[in-house]
């Protein structure tokens, strides 16, 4: 939690809005978001839950999209007074989709770097 402090207070006053993205799990996130004003969303991944509708905690929108690619997810916030609000959040199910061509060539050039 000290790393997350100090990165936040050596960022402060360079962004409109402080979003997370944490692999930490839903119970840390949940910690997170009551202890760290300062972050306004936070996109959770590790325990791999597909959420009906984001979830806010102590002002702090969070958001997971489940696992493997499967759902796309979606937010649609609003600032507001230096503060987002949720207009709502979905997870689009991606799974019947055409695949796209461009996409997989990208994520093919990526692997290869790797």
């Amino acid at each position: 939690m000290v790393t997350l402090k100090d990165e936040i207070n050596s960022n402060r006053g360079n962004y409109d809005i402080c979003i997370l993205l944490s692999h930490l799990g839903m119970d840390d996130d949940m910690i997170i978001a009551s202890e760290f004003e300062e972050i306004d969303i936070i996109i959770g991944g590790h325990f791999h839950i597909l959420m009906e509708e984001p979830e806010i905690i102590s002002g702090t929108v969070i958001f997971t999209s489940g696992s493997l690619g499967e759902n796309l997810g979606m937010l649609n916030v609003e600032v507001k007074d230096n503060r987002v609000q949720l207009i709502e959040g979905a997870n689009i199910d991606v799974t019947m989709s055409e695949p796209c061509e461009d996409i997989i060539d990208i994520v093919k050039k990526n692997k290869k770097k790797q």
